[in-house]
């Protein structure tokens, strides 16, 4: 007993040994790892700044022009267009950017900027505070392999800075990258419902509302249409989008060519609004058909219930007939003659065979008409 205790106790002590030693191992691997990462990480902080304090910023166009957006009140407004739709939630997100701009590589003091297109900036992005502090970045060649553009913070400052595209590339296009662009109308090819070509040789689509087959018209005369060619129009339309947003106040026709158009597409189509007014209109069809068929429903019931019960009243009869020794007559002349014992009934058939008897039956109810001509023979 003795010698097993020693040797328990001899096996719990090696444990704890190899815990501490893994877990010395693995501390000294993470410290490590942390120092690698931290040498690996050449990122630095270029711009720190309070975007609340921002009242105003302004960058160079890809047409050569300064764009200046301004601080009024609590919106950004364009400098000199007050019209300009801005949009608010776009302007703020790329300034917010700038004033936490870090470097993902810093390069020191370069003797060559020319190397980095930096003796000739492409773009300058000026970030002007409400105290006056302005900070100056000054954008160069875009490194094609990383996706970077190499930055130089000022002039005062010789440093050369990479820095990732994302949080400068919404100053390197035109003021039209914050302008506030309206939606293009919801049109499907489901809800279009006539399509009007206006140049040489023009054409109208015209779906109608019952058949729902498309036509096809010239001005002069008009025909069934290719589905499938309907269908390539329509979903054209359907798929349209705006692009580019190049003019929010356009006086100069002739500049996009509007003066003379290749073509004028006039679509019709249904709205939101419109489909669910149809929708309506047709459960609302749908369900008076429904009552209409309840209730033919009901008047086909109760007449099956009538049938049912002529059934069965006739039925009733019929066994009381037979439990009395009885049969109910009716003939082509006397119509009902009520019931008469079976024996009787025999007898008097047997002798209208045996005699050939004819009955003479009279209709009053026909002797006004008896004065008609006889028709001719």
């Amino acid at each position: 007993m003795k010698s097993k205790t020693v040797k328990l106790i001899s096996g719990v002590a090696v444990l704890a040994v190899l815990s501490g030693t893994y877990i010395g191992v693995t501390s000294y691997v993470d410290s490590q790892e942390e120092k690698e990462a931290e040498a690996a990480d050449t990122s630095v902080s270029v711009v720190e700044m309070d975007s609340e304090k921002i009242t105003s910023v302004s960058f160079n166009g890809t047409e050569g022009a300064e764009e200046v957006f301004e601080k009024d009140g609590d919106k950004w407004v364009k400098k000199d267009e007050p019209d300009f739709p801005v949009n608010q939630d776009t302007l703020d997100g790329a300034v917010n950017a700038l004033t936490a701009l870090s470097a993902d590589q810093k390069l020191e003091d370069p003797e060559d900027l020319s190397e980095y297109d930096l003796d000739k900036p492409q773009n300058q992005i000026t970030l002007t505070e409400e105290d006056g502090n302005r900070t100056v970045l000054q954008v160069g060649m875009k490194n094609e392999s990383s996706g970077q553009y190499y930055m130089k913070k000022s002039e005062d400052d010789k440093n050369v800075y990479l820095v990732s595209a994302v949080s400068l590339d919404p100053f390197m296009g035109t003021a039209y990258e914050f302008a506030e662009v309206e939606n293009f109308p919801a049109v499907t090819s489901a809800t279009i419902k006539d399509v009007k070509v206006e140049k040489e040789n023009g054409y109208q689509l015209s779906q109608d509302d019952d058949s729902l087959y498309w036509y096809v018209s010239d001005g002069k005369t008009s025909e069934q249409a290719d589905t499938s060619k309907v269908g390539t129009v329509t979903s054209a339309i359907g798929s349209l989008t705006y692009g580019d947003f190049v003019d929010y106040n356009c006086t100069d026709q002739a500049k996009y060519g509007f003066d003379d158009p290749y073509a004028i597409i006039t679509a019709t189509y249904l709205t939101e609004e419109d489909t669910e007014e149809d929708t309506d209109a047709t459960e609302a069809s749908e369900g008076k058909d429904k009552v209409e068929t309840a209730s033919e429903a009901e008047e086909t019931g109760a007449d099956a219930s009538e049938e049912d019960s002529t059934e069965d009243s006739d039925t009733a009869s019929g066994e009381k007939e037979e439990a009395e020794g009885k049969v109910a007559v009716r003939s082509r002349f006397l119509g009902d003659e009520g019931q008469k014992s079976l024996d009787d009934f025999i007898d008097a058939l047997c002798k209208e065979i045996r005699t050939k008897e004819i009955r003479r039956i009279d209709f009053p109810s026909l002797l006004p008409y008896q004065s008609w001509p006889a028709p001719a023979v």
